[in-house]
Order: structure tokens, then sequence, then C-alpha cells
């Protein structure tokens, strides 16, 4: 039985990956795109990184008995920290849309470019009226 499920997993995460492969092979068409959503990605891990540091620090200074105001000034870094990376993740999710609005429509376009080169073959092999027959009947 676990064994079953084991495979079945397996098979699942090939699916998976031979989805990303395929979106992947069109990550050139929008190169520039990709390239400032994965530096916005990283910026937003480096500041999980920066407030993990100043939170360390900081909770370090409180059981040192430090200044109150060094202390202070460390959890205020904290919540920039935080408050910078919200404003990381809106910017990030709406340059999402607008990266995707753009593959959508280069993707579109060459669909279309691909239906027009099929046209004068498509009038070529089918008589006139045969092919719009073909497509009511399915």
């Amino acid at each position: 039985m676990n064994e079953e499920i084991r495979s079945e997993s397996n098979l699942n995460s090939m699916f998976n990956l031979a989805g990303y492969l395929k979106v992947a092979k069109y990550s050139k068409l929008i190169g520039k795109e990709l390239t400032l959503k994965v530096l916005f990605s990283v910026l937003v891990t480096a500041t999980y990184v920066t407030q993990a540091v100043f939170l360390a620090r900081g909770t370090g200074l409180v059981f040192a008995q430090a200044s109150f105001h060094v202390i202070l000034l460390l959890y205020l870094l904290v919540l920039a920290c935080i408050g910078l990376r919200s404003l990381l993740v809106n910017y990030l999710e709406g340059y999402t849309k607008k990266t995707a609005g753009k593959l959508k429509t280069t993707l579109r376009e060459r669909v279309v470019g691909k239906l027009l080169e099929l046209v004068p073959v498509i009038r070529r092999i089918s008589a006139p009226g045969d092919f719009s027959r073909s497509l009511q009947m399915g």
C-alpha cells in the first residue's frame, strides 16, 4: 500500500516537473521581466534574513541588559524590515501579473500566427465548404 502511494507521489512529481519545464522554455520571451522578478524575490528573502539578524541581536541585548535605546533601535529595524518586505511583496504581485499578461499576449500572437499560416494549406486541401462542414460536424 505504501509503495503504491510513493509510486503515485513520484509520478505526480514528474508531471509537475514536466509542466515547469514546459513553461521554462517560454522564459526566454520575458527574459528581462523574469530577471527583475528573481531580483525582487531575492530582496524579499534578504528582508527575512535581515529581520532575523536584527531580532536575534535585539533579543541578545535584552538578556545582556543593554541600553533601552539600542534595543528599541534594533526592534524598530525589525519593523522596518517587515514594512519593506510588505511593500516588495505588494509590488512583486503586481509585477507578476503584468509579466504574465505580457507572456500571454506573446503566446497568443504566436498561436494566431501559426493558425494564419495554416489557412492557405487548409484552402488548398479542402474544397470550398468542406472545411466549414467538417467543423460543424466536429
